[in-house]
């Protein structure tokens, strides 16, 4: 009787190279986050006092296109690069030089167009550094270890949003400010293109399944990410007036604060309790070789807190309901990129179908505030629906699954 081959010991990815990749990926999101919610908005403000809205609108909509076509286009570029060489670092490094120099060309614009060309190039240059960067995650880190790190890896959002108030202080000049935030990016950054060792501990062999199966399954983790992200970006862009707004018939905010200092200590303390839960959740996910309870979970909770948060009746009940959605959000969006990174349809083109599920991010930010102009901006019944769509999204997840190999595989 033949014996079967030693496979082997199991892939592992060492935890200083997962620390250097998050480290990475925070740079990526310092890239854009402080630029997109402080430093544009003054520039826009400074270029067309008289215009800001209609600018910021263009800049937005260009913006995001230019990011989606990116995003897909460098990332299939990338894989390329991969299949030859094992690396995807040239393109990670081309986008960072790219990023600072888009900031130059941003910080030199006086004319509305000269400033919308320059983010154009900036969102060109962010993508081409994003779209590679986070596809390592799915050539270097094991499926056994992808719950943690992705789960680490949302940390970055909030840390990235906190990096702003450096960005903020009285004194600093608007040149100032861009050379703070290029030293943030650059020493995260650089860490990992002089350091990190690309292995392919997480990259698998090429599915011996039907393509189209694969394809059918990923457009199914595909759709419920797009459910979920369109009540993200919804909440996200618009929770802030709905809660000064709702607050009106509340009372006094709690511990003295004003309605504005209540809602944004809300809103940062939500978010540490959401880092925190997803941690957790990423770690037990990986101990039960299981996400898809995890992610079930985070999309009841996320429909049980929308309905709430647009009937609550108190402070208490909105921040509950709030900070409810919050930590489901994040629990559900940490471990379905795991899960995503796991059904791949096909390895050799992780980036690019990456790049593709990128752009759940980008409709939802293209759509939904069009959606609102379009149909009015009582937000309690939109946030109301909203708990259906992450119910769908949820529901959605239930039929996707990580093994797709065929019978007797």
């Amino acid at each position: 009787m033949t014996g079967l081959a030693d496979p082997g010991p199991a892939p592992h990815i060492r935890q200083s190279s997962i620390l250097l990749y998050a480290l990475a990926y925070l740079g990526a999101f310092l890239t854009f986050v402080p630029f997109f919610s402080i430093l544009l908005p003054l520039k826009v403000v400074a270029v067309a006092p008289s215009d800001e809205v209609r600018l910021m609108s263009a800049i937005a909509t260009w913006g995001a296109l230019a990011a989606s076509a990116a995003n897909i286009l460098f990332g299939a570029m990338s894989d390329r690069t991969w299949a030859r060489s094992r690396t995807r670092r040239p393109w990670i490094t081309a986008g960072f030089i790219g990023t600072l120099a888009a900031y130059i060309a941003i910080h030199s614009s006086t004319e509305p167009q000269d400033l919308i060309l320059a983010v154009i190039a900036l969102q060109v240059a962010i993508n081409m550094l994003l779209g590679p960067l986070v596809a390592v995650m799915a050539d270097e880190v094991p499926d056994r270890q992808k719950g943690r790190v992705a789960a680490l890896l949302a940390i970055a959002h909030p840390l990235a949003s906190l990096s702003g108030a450096l960005l903020v202080i009285p004194a600093a000049s608007e040149g100032q400010r861009y050379f703070v935030l290029c030293m943030l990016i650059s020493a995260a950054l650089l860490p990992f293109s002089a350091l990190f060792r690309e292995k392919g501990a997480g990259a698998r062999v090429e599915a011996s399944t039907v393509p189209l199966r694969r394809s059918a399954n990923y457009f199914l983790v595909w759709l419920a990410r797009l459910l979920v992200q369109t009540a993200g970006v919804t909440v996200s862009t618009y929770v802030f007036l709905f809660l000064m707004s709702a607050g009106r018939s509340f009372g006094p905010a709690p511990f003295n604060m004003t309605n504005d200092q209540f809602i944004a200590s809300l809103i940062a303390s939500a978010t540490l309790v959401a880092v925190g839960v997803t941690l957790g959740a990423g770690r037990l996910s990986d101990f039960s070789g299981r996400r898809r309870p995890f992610i079930a979970l985070a999309a009841l909770t996320m429909t049980i807190a929308l309905p709430t948060l647009a009937t609550a009746g108190s402070w208490s009940m909105a921040a509950f309901a709030y900070g409810l959605f919050v930590s489901g959000y994040s629990i559900f969006i940490a471990l379905h990129s795991a899960f995503a990174m796991e059904t791949l349809p096909a390895p050799r083109h992780r980036a690019r179908d990456l790049g593709i599920l990128n752009l759940t991010n980008t409709i939802p930010a293209l759509i939904v505030p069009l959606v609102i102009l379009t149909r009015g901006q009582a937000l309690a019944p939109i946030f109301a629906f909203l708990g259906l769509v992450t119910a769908g999204g949820g529901l959605i997840m239930m039929f996707a699954r990580r093994d797709l190999s065929p019978p007797g595989a």
